[in-house]
């Protein structure tokens, strides 16, 4: 008894766990991002996300698209960097030091 679930289909996992006589038979279900349809796997607002996009971006198909966006793409002149976490599909942004202002950044006195 257990599950299969392609990358791209909708389908669930599904894990049996059997013990010995004091542990009962237990199944468990969990849907996990890959398990998803692409098109709830992908932010509602890609659109605007790829927009800003410093990366050359493969629309030719969603699982392109997909692929590219849980690798990650730098956004906004390299200065953030946006991915889909594989394991809970979050949208994950992250700032880059060239996207900060650092007072007295210059000053190599603070650095060393």
């Amino acid at each position: 008894m257990g599950g299969t679930a392609s990358k791209f289909g909708a389908s669930r996992k599904t894990k049996v766990v059997t013990g010995n006589a004091k542990k009962s038979l237990v199944a468990e279900s969990k849907i996990v991002a890959a398990d998803l349809p692409i098109e709830s796997s992908i932010s509602h607002n890609y659109e605007d996300i790829i927009k800003n996009a410093d990366t050359p971006l493969d629309q030719s198909s969603k699982e392109k698209l997909y692929d590219q966006l849980h690798s990650g793409v730098y956004l906004n002149k390299k200065r953030q960097k946006y991915w889909i976490e594989e394991d809970s599909g979050l949208n994950c942004f992250m700032l880059l030091p060239r996207g900060l202002t650092i007072i007295w950044g210059e000053e190599e006195q603070y650095w060393t």
